[in-house]
């Protein structure tokens, strides 16, 4: 069975949530940060993840955001003493498929629960069509006329993040510290020699790019 990802930093609330996920029959992994959800993180491995917003070292929205990037079938619920509109436009925003703010009812928190494991369970895999490229981000690959090439997993997670922000340009830097995060020094130039690779993979004119564009000095976007 699946396993789901319990983010929480209030201990005493953490140890009730998951308890009563354990009694539900749920296999429960419970973190108090980002930092520690890093090291037990395994694409794949969950199908929900339960995030606070207002955890320590990172906000649960970009905790979403990274996680969805290694991942894009996990759902998220998010779970937060900030419920006001604007904060679960937000959350819905960066990718969360449920919004639940505190303090809460707990068999209201279960049955979200079950709706979004159910939803996970029945999962079928998607593919999405860049100009004449189809994109299985789940898979990796990108089949072109017949033709399937495969993404590494930084071409993938870029692929992913600029997917998730359709017409809008993400900044270089931006791409860096959310793909690329984890690395000891990354450089700047890996998102460029990265975007070069998606344009070959896409069959796209290097100077003529048709979906994959770059704003010189900002970043860069996917129109499709």
């Amino acid at each position: 069975m699946m396993q789901i990802l319990l983010v929480e930093d209030e201990p005493s609330l953490q140890s009730l949530m998951a308890l009563n996920l354990r009694q539900e029959g749920y296999e429960v992994v419970a973190c108090g940060s980002a930092e520690e959800t890093f090291k037990v993180y395994i694409p794949g491995k969950f199908a929900l993840a339960i995030l606070d917003v207002m955890l320590p070292g990172m906000e649960g929205y970009e905790l979403c955001e990274r996680l969805k990037l290694q991942d894009s079938e996990l759902k998220v619920l998010f779970v937060s003493a900030r419920g006001e509109a604007k904060d679960r436009v937000k959350g819905l925003k960066t990718g969360g498929d449920d919004y639940l703010p505190k303090p809460f009812d707990l068999e209201e928190f279960l049955l979200r629960v079950e709706k979004l494991m159910a939803r996970s369970m029945s999962n079928t895999t998607t593919e999405l069509m860049v100009g004449d490229a189809s994109v299985d981000l789940n898979a990796h690959t990108v089949t072109i006329n017949g033709e399937k090439k495969t993404l590494s997993k930084r071409e993938a997670m870029v692929l992913q993040l600029l997917i998730n922000r359709k017409g809008a340009t993400v900044n270089r830097n931006e791409i860096l510290e959310m793909v690329w995060g984890d690395e000891g020094s990354p450089n700047p130039r890996m998102v460029d020699n990265t975007m070069v690779n998606l344009r070959k993979i896409l069959n796209e004119d290097p100077k003529k790019p048709k979906h994959l564009q770059s704003l010189r000095g900002v970043g860069y976007r996917l129109e499709y």
